[in-house]
């Protein structure tokens, strides 16, 4: 069904009976030529559905794919919906989410929406390669693949955990309880307000601030290059913080409760609080003012 429409529905389930829907075979609504990608939709009413197969909606823009169901919904399969040009896009909202070992989910130059009633896990052996990333979760979000993800462009969830391994813009994520986003390659940018009670930041390139502001009662982490929260945070206790260069300006009183190490420098700035010192501050040029 090139360039065309699949749709798969089910509803009820007998007990005892597996997924609902299962897919373990091949969709094809690709684009042929320089035509968009088709549309695929998977529906599940009262039973789990099951995305183990390929379904590719690929193209010169990429297409659709909707996955959907009361219950959980697993992908284990392949989901392509890349193109060269923006515009392809995969849903996915369920009961529970789970992509389980070996899922490949690309929308390049595309975006993805991960939509669940409780949680969202991520097994190590798969992953997310997508331009844009939304979605919530009632429960936690743990997206530990090999991910390659540009855009955070808002998410909410009990607790939030990525690992990526490409440049990352955030420009709007609240983790409830945490947030903890492990940087494996590129560059860490926060571009939109952010929360999680405990804020963990470990990166393997510099962390950036160009919007919004980080609202923490705990922020810790690890950056090789530098870490710079230039803009107004609202951060309770600080550290530990290691980076090669690092600032931090912060709306309220700021409790250093664990050790700071900038390397050539660490600028630590409170704006309408003071700053406490409960832990080492080392920076070959250190600056701290309270206002």
């Amino acid at each position: 069904a090139d360039s065309g429409a699949i749709v798969l529905q089910a509803a009820t389930q007998s007990a005892g009976v597996g997924p609902l829907v299962n897919n373990a075979g091949l969709l094809h609504a690709r684009g042929i030529g320089a035509n968009a990608g088709g549309q695929v939709t998977l529906s599940a009413i009262g039973g789990d559905l099951l995305a183990g197969g390929t379904i590719d909606v690929s193209g010169a823009r990429g297409g659709q794919v909707t996955l959907s169901s009361d219950a959980t919904v697993t992908v284990s399969g392949t989901i392509n919906a890349a193109g060269y040009l923006p515009g392809g896009g995969v849903s996915v909202s369920g009961g529970a989410i789970r992509l389980g070992a070996g899922h490949q989910i690309d929308a390049r130059l595309g975006s993805a929406s991960l939509v669940s009633n409780s949680t969202i896990t991520q097994d190590a052996g798969g992953a997310l390669n997508v331009d844009s990333l939304s979605g919530r979760s009632t429960g936690a979000t743990h997206l530990d693949g090999a991910n390659k993800i540009f855009t955070i462009d808002g998410f909410s969830a009990s607790g939030f955990r990525l690992t990526n391994g490409q440049d990352l813009s955030i420009r709007g994520l609240d983790g409830g309880t945490s947030v903890d986003v492990t940087m494996t390659a590129g560059d860490l940018v926060f571009a939109g307000n952010v929360y999680g009670a405990t804020t963990t930041l470990q990166a393997a390139g510099p962390i950036g601030q160009v919007a919004g502001g980080i609202t923490a009662q705990t922020l810790t982490g690890h950056a090789v290059g530098t870490a710079q929260f230039g803009l107004t945070n609202y951060i309770g206790t600080l550290g530990p913080f290691t980076a090669n260069n690092f600032r931090l300006t912060n709306g309220q009183t700021l409790n250093v409760g664990g050790a700071i190490d900038g390397g050539p420098g660490v600028y630590l700035e409170t704006k309408g609080g003071g700053l406490v010192l409960g832990a080492n501050v080392t920076g070959g040029a250190t600056t701290l003012e309270s206002k």
